[in-house]
């Protein structure tokens, strides 16, 4: 079953003092999976700490965002597929 979810953040900043970072969204039960924003990065998570995929929205090597993080909103698309993972980042 393949499900997506979307988002538009500005976070106040991009650190966090939590261990996993600032929850963006998280869904419970016996596999968990969220997306958090801590470090500097976008990140997915399952309930092993263990990161799936992840993009530096702090330094945006790939120039996806036209304003830093912090200043304009941008657009967070997940993507899950069975154990197959998408996350797209842009402004």
């Amino acid at each position: 079953m393949r499900r997506g979810l979307e988002f538009w953040i500005k976070p106040d900043n991009l650190t966090s003092d939590a261990a996993e970072g600032q929850i963006i969204w998280e869904d419970g039960g016996g596999s968990g999976f969220g997306l958090f924003v801590g470090g500097g990065m976008i990140t997915t998570s399952q309930d092993s700490g263990e990161a799936i995929i992840s993009y530096d929205v702090g330094t945006d090597p790939e120039n996806l965002l036209i304003a830093p993080a912090t200043t304009e909103f941008m657009q967070v698309v997940l993507t899950r597929e069975g154990i197959g993972v998408r996350l797209s980042v842009t402004r």
